[in-house]
């Protein structure tokens, strides 16, 4: 090999080094950025779990919504619809359960409604009409049992089929018991009758 191309073979071999150094610093350059960039991503992970936690973070991917139907309406709607409240709650947390620092702020997540019934009284009224006669014509005089309903009622009067009751004019409520009380006499008065039994 002659001297000329020695020089010739140094001249390419520092032209490969100077080339080798320049790729190796750009390397560099980016292994220092990627490392800048993990180190981000690793404190927003943080972030997003609330603290440095070694769980895997569970991430849904974004996946367009699909578009619903037009929801069927119905004939009838048995739900229980809202009532106006008598009396307002806020429940809200004040501190973290974790580290005990306070919160601010603050939305309407949901509510609650309770409907309590308070505890009713009830009145029970026995009205005992008291029969009375007179000493000299012995006749019987009972009062009047409209005085027990008074004259603005207009409900269903439940009572037996004592004829006291036939006063009232508006609904009547008869006790079964009291006609299949009668009924099963009439049966067993009559046997001969097996229409009437049935």
């Amino acid at each position: 090999m002659t001297r000329e191309e020695l020089q010739a073979l140094v001249v390419k071999l520092y032209e490969t080094v100077r080339l080798q150094q320049a790729e190796i610093a750009k390397l560099k350059a980016t292994v220092e950025s990627q490392a800048d960039r993990i180190r981000e991503l690793e404190e927003e992970v943080a972030r997003l779990r609330g603290g440095w936690s070694s769980a895997q973070l569970c991430v849904r991917p974004s996946v367009p919504k699909k578009e619903k139907a037009p929801r069927k309406k119905r004939k009838h709607c048995f739900a229980r619809t809202t009532l106006p409240a008598t009396q307002v709650v806020l429940r809200a947390v004040d501190q973290r359960p974790d580290c005990g620092r306070n919160l601010v702020g603050g939305h309407e997540k949901w509510r609650h409604q309770v409907i309590e019934l308070p505890q009713i009284r009830v009145k029970v009224t026995d009205h005992v009409f008291v029969e009375r006669r007179c000493g000299v014509c012995r006749k019987k005089f009972t009062p009047d049992p409209s005085v027990v309903l008074g004259k603005e009622f207009d409900g269903a009067l439940v009572a037996d089929f004592y004829g006291a009751y036939n006063f009232y004019e508006g609904i009547k409520q008869r006790f079964w018991v009291h006609l299949a009380r009668d009924l099963r006499a009439l049966v067993e008065k009559n046997p001969d009758l097996p229409k009437l039994a049935q």
